[in-house]
């Protein structure tokens, strides 16, 4: 009996010696594809018998147990493939040379379908995942010029690089990555974003993450660009152990879209300003870091300016324990913001109609910029307004009309700089260390809206008052130790009323002259 047992333990352990590279041999066998050598009449078992396209290998990976797919060599474009309801396995895509470069073309990822993309060089490729289907960019790989469309959603992670650069496919400069359509983009686990042509991420529109241990760097491109992240449209979200620096123009442009920047995010280093912001939704909460950035004129760490084109107000809140530290620029060391005039408001503003023209929206755009909780603003420098420089402040108008219901409703508030609270310290200018206040007092007329029953039409009514509101309310927060070379060290105020005083307070500033250390009226 025992002599039967040990037969048997033995007869099994041989099985599991014989079965294990058996298996692995099993589960790593490759489909193989080479577009300059291959041929789809082939079986794609081998580099010799290696396929010449992609969308024959998908076709048998649905009929397989074979679930990876290898690039033999560089080759030409593979223009449209089609994975289809490939099924629950993950479908792996990897390359004998990790260096040679991969152009897919129109990659279309639909249905039941999860592809892997490990060890490979992509060059000006298209992703389109539609919704169900899963992509991710794993490790070792590079990507180079690949634009994520339509409802695409995609996950790149795990020591990928993403370079804005030119490839040896042709002399233009492509960004990293261009998120457009409803994409869903998902970048996370220390992945380097890196170039020297052109912006590291342009967003056309969709939503993009980025979080964990993510470094973004880029220099000048030929066309005079090269910012970290662009957005023109869409949302984007940086949080969670970011870094972006080292650009030769702005760490981040807005043009317009909804952007939050949180937890332990640093933007630093950039040449071209931290943040530019032309339009849009801003918030920057928790531990983010804007430092050691440089502008040459305007806004070192960050940079508002008003559209001439577009409907979209400018809107920004800074709080929690955001720090705006050592940035320097000739106007704004650390804040510009320069909002629309009375002269802008005949250049800009725009008429939306919604799908049955039944409301007509016509909005004139207007800056809001809100400091509070434990913010600074500190150790920043620039000729005038080390701290903030308000160029103006502006006005956000917004009238609806509803034809349905024979209604006209205008809504006008004021923007300009609000500080609730935070402190700006530490800041040294020639003139307002800690704020430079360079507009006027925001005056525009109360309206009101009705509708008119004889000729059938809507019309604005002038109430003969004016709204009349400063650029700068001082209603919390300490402006405390700046250091201004002549006057103004905490606050210079250029035009009488542009800057209304609150509960916050102004206490142990400087000023070379020995006058208006605290505060200077130019009257």
């Amino acid at each position: 009996m025992k002599k039967k047992n040990l037969f048997i333990g033995i007869a099994l352990l041989f099985s599991a010696i014989i079965a294990t590279p058996l298996f692995a041999q099993t589960a790593d066998r490759s489909y193989y594809v080479d577009l300059v050598k291959g041929n789809d009449e082939n079986n794609g078992r081998s580099v010799e018998n290696a396929f010449e396209s992609l969308q024959k290998a998908f076709e048998l990976i649905k009929k397989t147990t074979v679930k990876k797919i290898t690039f033999v060599q560089a080759g030409g474009d593979y223009s449209r493939t089609n994975a289809e309801d490939t099924g629950d396995a993950e479908i792996l895509i990897t390359s004998m040379d990790p260096k040679a470069e991969i152009r897919l073309g129109s990659f279309y990822i639909s249905g039941k379908s999860k592809v892997r993309f490990e060890s490979i060089k992509i060059v000006r490729s298209e992703f389109l995942v539609s919704e169900g289907a899963q992509v991710v960019v794993g490790k070792d790989v590079e990507i180079y010029g690949v634009g994520i469309v339509e409802n695409s959603k995609l996950t790149i992670g795990s020591n990928a690089k993403i370079i804005s650069t030119r490839s040896t496919w042709d002399s233009y400069d492509y960004e990293g990555i261009r998120i457009r359509g409803n994409a869903k983009v998902l970048i996370k686990d220390d992945v380097t974003i890196t170039g020297s042509h052109h912006d590291g991420i342009s967003i056309g529109s969709g939503e993009l993450i980025i979080q964990d241990n993510v470094t973004i760097t880029t220099s000048q491109g030929n066309n005079g660009t090269g910012n970290g992240i662009s957005i023109r449209s869409g949302e984007l979200i940086i949080q969670d152990n970011v870094k972006i620096s080292g650009c030769s123009e702005a760490g981040l442009n807005i043009e317009r879209g909804k952007v939050t920047l949180k937890g332990s995010v640093v933007i630093s280093d950039n040449t071209g300003g931290g943040i530019r912001m032309i339009t849009g939704d801003l918030t920057i909460q928790d531990e983010v870091s804007i430092t050691s950035n440089k502008a040459q004129n305007n806004g070192g760490g960050i940079c508002f300016s008003f559209s001439p084109h577009g409907n979209q107000n400018t809107t920004a809140k800074i709080s929690g324990n955001v720090v705006i530290s050592n940035n320097s620029a000739k106007y704004g060391g650390g804040i510009y913001i320069r909002g629309a005039t009375e002269k802008d408001y005949h250049y800009i503003g725009e008429e939306v109609y919604n799908s049955d023209d039944s409301v007509r929206e016509y909005r004139r755009p207007g800056i809001f910029v809100v400091m509070e909780g434990s913010a600074s603003i500190k150790d920043n420098k620039a000729t005038e307004g080390g701290g903030v420089f308000i160029a103006e402040g502006s006005v956000m108008s917004h009238y609806i009309e509803d034809l349905k219901k024979n209604t006209l409703t205008i809504t006008q508030k004021v923007g300009g700089f609000e500080m609730r609270g935070g402190t700006i310290s530490g800041n040294k200018a020639d003139y307002g260390a800690g704020i430079y206040v360079a507009a006027t007092e925001l005056s525009i007329p109360e309206e009101e809206g009705e509708y008119d029953k004889i000729h059938n039409d809507f019309i604005v009514v002038y109430t003969d008052k004016n709204i009349n509101m400063p650029a700068f309310t001082h209603t919390g927060g300490s402006i405390t130790a700046n250091e201004a070379e002549f006057v103004g060290g905490g606050i210079y105020v250029k035009n009488k009323g542009a800057y209304a005083a609150g509960k916050g307070t102004i206490t142990d500033n400087t000023a070379g002259d020995g006058e208006g250390e605290n505060l200077y009226q130019l009257e």
